[in-house]
């Protein structure tokens, strides 16, 4: 099977499926990491808890839209980084959740 090169200056995310659903967590691999996304409601905001193989890296990070989740890329130990999308860059919440947002991985190849 050929693979596929993107473009210049083309990002490519993989999209991660949640739920529409205030409190959740998730657990996948990706690039040969294992990652565990704990995704909460605090009072108007969402917020994410995030373990990287089993290692807390984050807890109670804000939920932004178009940002990266992990704020630091040493937090993330040379690793990818995931993002909240959503139409016209509202924050993130539950209850749009699988209707205009969604969460998406970033390579740590195309975060440069």
């Amino acid at each position: 099977q050929k693979a596929i090169t993107p473009l210049p200056g083309v990002v490519l995310m993989r999209t991660i499926p949640i739920q529409q659903s205030p409190n959740q967590a998730i657990t996948v691999t990706l690039d040969g990491n294992r990652w565990s996304l704990t995704i909460k409601t605090a009072n108007d905001t969402m917020c994410v808890d995030v373990d990287l193989n089993d290692t807390p890296i984050l807890r109670g990070q804000r939920a932004v839209a178009g940002m990266p989740v992990i704020p630091y890329r040493r937090l993330a130990a040379g690793q990818g980084n995931f993002m909240f999308v959503t139409e016209r860059d509202e924050n993130p919440w539950w209850e749009r959740f699988t209707v205009d947002q969604s969460l998406h991985y970033v390579t740590a190849e195309d975060l440069v």
